[in-house]
């Protein structure tokens, strides 16, 4: 038996005695013993972001309370199923694009394609950096706002649940986190050592339940605040909660697409420029106790080779969908958490290669750039 450890899988491979291949060993690293200690500094820590943000959000909306009361007073009687919510979600999210050059992959069509469907997903991404990211995010729902809108679908497409550290909502100012609720932030307890995560399962519950029903997107960063620590890799950061919401809403929903998005910066401009990688979307299944996924973004090219294997990748079969298991042999229950996680690292790891890829290395100029 593979001993299961929190967080993700090491590229550790073993001999299959079933097919006398080497297939994946989703073991995962040690996970931090939850210690008085690091409880202690764990909160000391909090307490030191929760004051910076105070004193950002203090000098960054002084003189615009009114502004923030006014703009809430307009919206907060809007039905959240109605056009007219949509085009205040993604007037709103443009204010996150001003002053942002980005690449994306749009001739994918992969956002049009989501637009075009009437089926909720689940966005994975990376969180390359803890200040430009939102702005990034609010990239991602102009545009996917602005396709629905384009498709006369505004008053019937789902709607974002994006879920964010509850502290990054308490520093706000009153009607600035009414602002943010409305247009589908929720706020949990994302801390790596506090008891009280279990307040999330009510919140969770609710987002999991809408998003079966495909009335909500739901917006992620799966590494939380393990993303804080710059020289790890992904795998070590990309926490397998994502898993159990993944199994939870295949208990309500016969299939899950999960979208990775991978987010990449110019650290060298002074201007913001940056790059957004739109990924395939991993597909899973529920097959009575059993899951089947796809490989998704899993390639020859860009995969490491344990994933190629695990999917029997070679260049006659490049495109795979097999049942989760271990050995060969089907796992169901909490046994698939790691083995999910694992797959949707691998695919959001190698999203984020092909966004560094991708990243201007200066600005194109004012007249090369779509706006939006």
């Amino acid at each position: 038996m593979i001993t299961r450890i929190n967080y993700i899988e090491s590229n550790f491979t073993r001999l299959d005695s079933y097919t006398n291949k080497t297939v994946p060993n989703f073991r995962g690293n040690v996970s931090i013993a939850p210690k008085p200690f690091f409880k202690y500094s764990e909160r000391i820590l909090n307490m030191s972001a929760i004051m910076k943000r105070l004193i950002y959000n203090h000098v960054i909306n002084r003189g615009n309370q009114n502004k923030h009361k006014e703009f809430y007073n307009k919206i907060k009687t809007v039905p959240i199923d109605s056009y007219g919510f949509m085009r205040y979600f993604h007037n709103y999210a443009r204010k996150f694009c001003n002053n942002r050059e980005v690449e994306i992959n749009l001739e994918s069509n992969r956002l049009l394609d989501i637009a075009k469907s009437d089926e909720a997903c689940i966005f994975i991404m990376s969180h390359e950096n803890g200040k430009k990211d939102p702005a990034m995010l609010g990239i991602i729902g102009t545009l996917l706002s602005g396709a629905y809108i384009n498709l006369g679908k505004a008053a019937s497409c789902p709607r974002a649940k994006i879920i964010v550290n509850e502290d990054i909502l308490t520093c706000m100012n009153k009607m600035q986190r009414a602002i943010y609720k409305k247009f589908g932030a929720v706020g949990i307890n994302a801390n790596l050592f506090d008891a009280g995560k279990g307040k999330n399962k009510d919140k969770m519950h609710k987002i999991i339940s809408e998003f079966a029903d495909n009335k909500s997107h739901v917006f992620i960063f799966p590494e939380g605040k393990m993303g804080m620590f710059k020289a790890l890799d992904l795998k070590y950061k990309f926490q397998p909660g994502i898993a159990g919401i993944i199994r939870s809403a295949l208990k309500q929903k016969e299939n899950v697409k999960v979208i990775p998005v991978g987010f990449a910066y110019n650290s060298k401009s002074k201007n913001f420029l940056g790059s957004i990688y739109i990924g395939k979307p991993v597909c899973f299944k529920q097959e009575g106790d059993f899951i089947r996924v796809n490989n998704a973004n899993i390639d020859l090219l860009t995969a490491t080779a344990n994933y190629k294997q695990y999917f029997g990748l070679n260049e006659e079969n490049q495109s795979s969908v097999k049942v989760i298991s271990e050995n060969g042999v089907p796992i169901k229950g909490r046994e698939q958490n790691l083995y999910i996680a694992g797959i949707l690292c691998e695919n959001l790891k190698i999203c984020t290669n092909l966004a560094k890829n991708q990243v201007p290395e200066k600005s194109a100029g004012i007249n090369n750039v779509i706006k939006i």
